[in-house]
């Protein structure tokens, strides 16, 4: 399974990686390089220095031979031949016993700045991973029961005593020379298998794509350049002390890991025996994050616990991979919840004895991570392609979250029954809500803004109610980039409230229109949400009956992560919200990509909007057929700005809502019916009517007779009121067919006479 997480190397990128290193670095220290000796420029190294002429040993007074190994990648390594030593005045120094206390503590220093997600760190510091050592490794070297440092102090003492022995100068050098030489092939495949962290050269090649920084991160890439610069009397005299003091470091702790009694041999055994030896890639990286996390103790007892799975069940390819993640899952859970490390270390020891008999390869994992959520409250899950979270991934195993682990941790959740989950996000400091439907599993969909496939995340979990729901509503802007006439430029839902089941969503829009800033919109909510695949949970909220009766459904998306969102239901369809507007006597809601229309008065009828003159009888000078009264009324006039301009300047959808109020305006006002209803004109049948289609209405307006006169007009008159005349017909017949009894239809028509004057005719139609 591959991770973000801890840097880990899948066996195949790791030889991928590491032959693409092998030939480009091979391909470059195969030709010649002009290098000169630091003693010849002047010019000394900083302390740890390692360039391109360093790797090949440019500071070197002639030329070391480097060349690389042939084999496979458990024997590759690289030779250096050092050049035959030319006496110095600084051989001299190796007789000096104050010269070898300072590299001593040069040689301490090293070591305590060496990288601390090297294995021997922690085996040389933690009881638990010399427990592992002694209890898996029979034919171990003696100084592995008492910590590396002990087998390198060995070494060091081994290099003194040669050098000083002889007490000549020249052989105490060349005593030195042949210790280094001695290290040839011992690097890449014994220090860097020991390395707990992914192989540094790799690392460091992946990041730079400089095959030399990538050799010089080994350490014994460094051992040339180092043993150059300790010889060297251009060199001050303390600074030579330091180079010599880490090269006996790097020297000793390589010969002692790498080549010393074949230790990393018989680690490779030891590791094969438990059946980790193909794990250990993936291990070695756990183990560096838990001594990072808590300490070298608790990585010890961690590759206990993995260890005695692997043995356990050596037939379960993921057995140990799935025990080291999900230990190392509940170890980074507990560290970052604060939780001390002696806690950490006794969850960790418990796991070790669960291990010891442990029927199930996945038993120590879940119980690390039951520790996980109790005590740190988390858990950690690890995202695969299509975005979904599981505790583990790979070719030969999918570990889903089982529905039974959240029963019990968190508050109000049963296993069966179908819940909406409140999940938080730690990395991404966010929440998302999910959906458990009732299965025995759950497995969350990560939105892509929170993680990606190959990470890991981590969660914690709770039921999300209605309420909470409600009361996690953000602010919400409608912009209106599409120019819809007649509405804001921005609207934006500032508030929410609820009481009982009363839902109140406030608002403001800017520019106000007729000067109605603030506005509000409420409705009964469900008792209940609902689920959506794509957008997540929503709540319908059924808003107030307006004065016509009429009450629409909106729909709020809300996932707790993306934008609020709203939808209408039109039509018995749900589609998006575009823009909300009120002008203090209409709510409108613009849905749709075609920007359709559905509009409320939840307060005033439309009829305070409008003063009309008197409806005299008139006798109609045009060519219609089919009614039996008409009337006039010589003048209409909006008491407000807005619906004057919407009248004269408005586009067709705007005329027509004028038509329509104003139709209205006069079936109560002049013709004295009773509750008359305004239907949406996309709901087909008549404009108007009243209860029970006793009288039914239709309307139009028209406004380009303004550029209209003589039989122009007269005849654009005349063709629409036959064409109302003769919706008024279908309607009747409709109607009847529908098991209603009209007795009477009007056919309203507002027509723009002039700049100043809009005038209506009415015309009764009787059923025949």
């Amino acid at each position: 399974m591959r991770r973000r997480k801890g840097g880990t190397l899948a066996s195949g990128i790791f030889l991928i990686l590491f032959l693409l290193v092998f030939f480009t670095v091979l391909e470059h220290i195969s030709g010649p390089f002009n290098t000169g000796s630091a003693s010849s420029t002047g010019v000394t190294s900083p302390r740890g220095s390692c360039t391109a002429e360093h790797v090949i040993g440019g500071a070197a007074p002639i030329y070391p031979d480097m060349s690389w190994a042939t084999g496979s990648l458990a024997s590759s390594s690289y030779t250096v031949s050092l050049p035959l030593s030319t006496p110095s005045s600084a051989d001299s120094e190796l007789l000096n016993d104050s010269w070898w206390r300072e590299v001593f503590a040069s040689s301490g220093q090293s070591f305590a700045g060496m990288p601390a997600g090297l294995y021997w760190g922690f085996l040389n510091t933690s009881q638990s991973m010399q427990d592992w050592v002694n209890q898996n490794m029979p034919d171990r070297p003696s100084w592995a029961a008492f910590g590396v440092m002990t087998g390198v102090q060995e070494q060091l003492a081994a290099v003194n005593s040669n050098a000083t022995a002889s007490r000549n100068a020249t052989l105490a050098r060349n005593s030195v020379r042949d210790f280094v030489v001695s290290l040839s092939g011992k690097g890449l495949a014994g220090v860097d298998f020991l390395t707990a962290g992914s192989l540094s050269a790799l690392k460091t090649y992946d990041e730079t794509h400089d095959p030399y920084l990538a050799l010089c991160q080994t350490f014994p890439g460094q051992l040339a350049q180092l043993y150059a610069n300790s010889f060297d009397p251009g060199v001050p005299i303390d600074q030579r002390a330091q180079y010599f003091g880490e090269l006996l470091a790097v020297g000793s702790l390589t010969a002692v890991l790498a080549g010393h009694d074949n230790f990393d041999g018989k680690f490779k055994a030891a590791l094969k025996n438990v059946n980790l030896l193909d794990a250990w890639p993936e291990v070695k990286a756990i183990l560096a994050d838990v001594t990072t996390k808590v300490s070298s103790n608790a990585a010890g007892l961690t590759l206990q616990a993995i260890s005695k799975v692997g043995a356990a069940f050596p037939n379960v390819p993921w057995a140990a991979s799935y025990t080291g993640f999900r230990i190392e899952s509940m170890v980074d859970v507990l560290h970052d919840a604060g939780q001390p490390k002696e806690l950490v270390e006794g969850k960790l020891s418990g796991l070790v004895q669960a291990a010891e008999g442990a029927g199930d390869p996945a038993a120590v994992g879940d119980a690390a991570d039951g520790i996980s959520y109790d005590d740190g409250h988390a858990i950690k899950l690890y995202i695969t392609t299509d975005g979904r979270g599981y505790l583990y991934s790979d070719v030969s195993t999918m570990r889903s979250l089982k529905a039974s682990f959240l029963e019990g941790r968190v508050p109000g959740f049963q296993v069966g029954k179908p819940a909406f989950l409140k999940v938080t996000y730690q990395e991404a400091k966010a929440k998302v809500y999910h959906y458990y439907s009732g299965g025995d599993s759950w497995n969350p969909i990560v939105p892509d803004g929170i993680a990606k496939k190959g990470d890991v995340v981590t969660i914690s979990v709770q039921i999300l109610t209605r309420d909470d729901f409600v009361n996690s509503l953000p602010q919400m802007d409608f912009v209106n980039d599409k120019g819809v006439p007649y509405i804001g430029t921005i609207t934006r839902m500032t508030d929410h409230s609820l009481v009982g089941n009363q839902f109140t969503l406030r608002f403001t829009e800017d520019p106000p229109l007729e000067m109605n800033l603030h506005f509000a919109v409420t409705g009964e909510l469900a008792e209940s949400m609902d689920w959506n695949s794509k957008t997540g949970p929503y709540l319908d909220m059924y808003l107030t009956p307006d004065v016509f009766n009429d009450g629409v459904m909106i729909r709020i998306y809300y996932d707790g992560y993306h934008p609020l969102s709203l939808g209408i239901n039109h039509g018995g369809e749900i589609t998006s919200v575009y823009d909300i507007s009120s002008d203090g006597v209409r709510l409108r809601m613009v849905y749709s990509s075609d920007l359709h229309t559905t509009t409320l008065y939840p307060v005033y009828a439309p009829s305070v909007i409008y003063i009309l003159k008197d409806m005299t009888p008139f006798e109609l000078p045009y060519d219609v057929i089919g009614y039996s009264k008409s009337y006039i009324i010589d003048d209409v006039h909006p008491t407000r700005i807005l619906e004057h301009d919407m009248a004269y300047n408005g586009g067709t959808d705007d005329v027509a809502r004028i038509g329509a109020e104003v139709a209205y305006t006069v079936a109560t006002n002049k013709l004295g019916l009773k509750d008359v209803i305004m239907q949406d004109p996309a709901a087909g049948g008549a404009d108007l009517c009243t209860p029970g289609y006793k009288v039914v209405i239709e309307s139009r307006m028209l406004q380009r007779t303004i550029g209209e006169s003589g039989k122009t007009l007269a005849s654009d008159i005349a063709r629409q009121l036959n064409q109302m005349v003769g919706r008024l017909n279908s309607d009747f017949y409709y109607y009847e067919g529908q098991g209603f009894k009209p007795t009477a239809g009007y056919a309203i028509f507002t027509y723009v006479a002039d700049q100043n004057t809009i005038k209506v005719i009415v015309l009764q139609v009787l059923p025949q």
